[in-house]
Parts: C-alpha cells; sequence; structure tokens
C-alpha cells in the first residue's frame, strides 16, 4: 500500500525535476526512485540512486536501504555527496 510522502530534493534533482519539493506516493524508497522515473525521468532516477537518501532524518544505508518502508507523512531528502579532506 502506497504512502504520500513529502519529498525534498538538493543538488542536480532540482533542475532535472524543477521542483525543491513534492509529494509522491510511495511504500518504499526503491518504488519513489521508480516513481521519480515515471514522473521526470531516466536522468533522475539516475541521479536520485547516486544521492545520499535520508527518511526522517536517517540515512537509509542505516536502515534497510531501497528497501526501507515509507508510512504516510514520511519526509525523504535526497541530499548530494559531498567529498573533502
Amino acid at each position: 500500500m502506497s504512502a504520500k510522502i513529502q519529498v525534498k530534493y538538493w543538488g542536480e534533482l532540482i533542475t532535472l525535476t524543477g521542483k525543491k519539493d513534492d509529494e509522491l506516493e510511495a511504500s518504499s524508497v526503491a518504488e519513489l526512485i521508480k516513481q521519480l522515473e515515471k514522473t521526470y525521468g531516466k536522468a533522475a532516477a539516475k541521479e536520485g540512486k547516486r544521492m545520499l537518501i535520508a527518511v526522517n532524518g536517517t540515512n537509509i544505508q542505516l536502515l534497510e536501504r531501497c528497501k526501507t518502508r515509507l508510512n504516510e507523512g514520511d519526509r525523504v531528502a535526497f541530499l548530494p555527496l559531498s567529498g573533502g579532506g
């Protein structure tokens, strides 16, 4: 069952989607990425996959990665990776 979630875009995803914020329906992070592709194209999905993805402020790498379940009202942020020294 899909849930309405709040999505925040950063970096190149703002250019690809034309938005900073969005509301989409998805039951998992993997489904959310499929929604990005369906709504904004393959380039947006590809960019989303390579970004740091946080659900309610927690990196999905600390959760269940792309299998992370999404619930009504969750907030997902696609953040650019940064390097430094």
